[in-house]
């Protein structure tokens, strides 16, 4: 009874040990500046492509055209990403470093985007809507 009891005891240690062990990185896994690369080129085509059209259908298309031309410039398959996402997404504090990344990099760029946005309308302002 007391052996029985011992492997009841080690059964339900072993299965609670690999219930906790974390996800291991899966084959193939992005480097965080890959996916930081990636992300922040996939959340400008989303913002450009709902700026140019707000039918679902057209910007669901449009989107994934877009998404496969970075895949292919990058060299990444488009499994080998979202394989890498779900694993980053399991990992706070590595996504939160992405995201950080990002908001350093788009930053960095918005002076840039705003005199190249300047030279491109002259000396005409940017049309700002009226707030009510």
């Amino acid at each position: 009874m007391k052996g029985q009891h011992l492997l009841i005891f080690f059964i339900s240690a072993l299965f609670f040990m690999t219930g906790c062990k974390e996800d291991a990185p899966p084959e193939g896994l992005l480097p965080i500046s890959d996916m930081t690369e990636i992300l922040q080129e996939l959340h400008l085509i989303d913002a450009g492509v709902n700026k140019l059209t707000k039918i679902p259908r057209e910007r669901d298309s449009l989107t994934q055209v877009y998404y496969d031309a970075v895949f292919r410039h990058l060299e990444v398959s488009r499994e080998g990403f979202y394989n890498s996402y779900t694993y980053y997404l399991k990992e706070p504090e590595l996504m939160d470093s992405i995201y950080g990344d990002i908001l350093d990099n788009l930053n960095q760029r918005l002076p840039l985007e705003q005199e190249r946005q300047q030279k491109r309308l002259g000396n005409r302002e940017p049309y700002e809507p009226e707030e009510d």
